[in-house]
């Protein structure tokens, strides 16, 4: 082969890498990904686990999924301390704790979100379904706290492509965790919570507890971690403040 065959297919080559390079493979699965920004509709794959890791923030979470309970232990330390926290209630809870659902909306470090309405797996139902689950809840939860939960969890942690494309078209923005505390099982003793979430709280961390009853020594544990975590020159803040984008440092002119 001489040498400007040679040259030819090499030229040939390398404008094929060129736009094989522009092509994206498809979304197959929801991608977890952290956030920089409020997400928009037309980032469909997206969905969010934890803010920024440049700066010191975390939030603590606690979902209420439809059992008859409410921790109110829980939200002693919570307000004892002042620390903000984000509460994912299901509709089928807010019903059947209405006091306590205006109660938490009423402070103003506290922040409320949606985990549907009967707490299915997101996985396993239709489109239909969803937007019954979501909608009904949107309803009870804008009654009786005054505001629209613009934040939404799926229950189990459970969803697939569609189910996150569908939470933004219905105008929320769906939020999990990095850090699982393990307190629905009783095995976990205070002790052991504070221990794991001690462990894997970094910058930008989504931390997931319950206070729905089914947190069985959450309450027993927070203050340890509140105050460890404190220690650390760790802020707590809710879900959509650890969401906001971080400011711009422009330079100021020279005198």
């Amino acid at each position: 082969m001489n040498r400007s065959i040679r040259l030819a297919i090499c030229i040939a080559a390398l404008a094929l890498l060129g736009v094989m390079s522009l092509v994206q493979a498809p979304v197959t699965q929801a991608q977890r990904l952290p956030a920089t920004a409020t997400p928009t509709p037309t980032a469909t794959a997206v969905v969010i686990t934890h803010g920024l890791r440049t700066a010191p923030q975390i939030a603590l979470t606690f979902d209420a999924c439809p059992a008859v309970g409410f921790d109110k232990g829980i939200i002693h330390v919570l307000t004892e301390t002042q620390t903000p926290a984000t509460f994912f209630l299901s509709g089928r809870w807010a019903q059947t704790h209405i006091s306590a659902t205006e109660y938490l909306a009423s402070i103003p470090y506290f922040e409320i979100g949606e985990h549907s309405w009967s707490h299915p797996r997101f996985t396993a139902i239709s489109i239909k379904r969803m937007d019954d689950e979501v909608s009904r809840t949107q309803t009870l939860l804008t009654s009786l706290t005054g505001h629209a939960p613009t934040l939404f969890r799926y229950p189990y942690g459970a969803y697939a492509p569609r189910a996150v494309q569908e939470i933004y078209r219905l105008g929320l923005t769906p939020i999990q965790w990095d850090v699982v505390s393990g307190d629905p099982s009783k095995a976990m003793t205070a002790r052991l919570i504070e221990r794991r979430v001690l462990s894997q709280t970094l910058n930008g961390s989504i931390i997931i507890m319950h206070v729905n009853g089914r947190g069985w020594h959450s309450a027993e544990a927070l203050p340890t971690i509140i105050a460890d975590l404190k220690a650390h020159g760790f802020q707590f803040v809710t879900v959509s403040d650890l969401l906001k984008p971080a400011p711009i440092d422009v330079p100021r002119p020279a005198p």
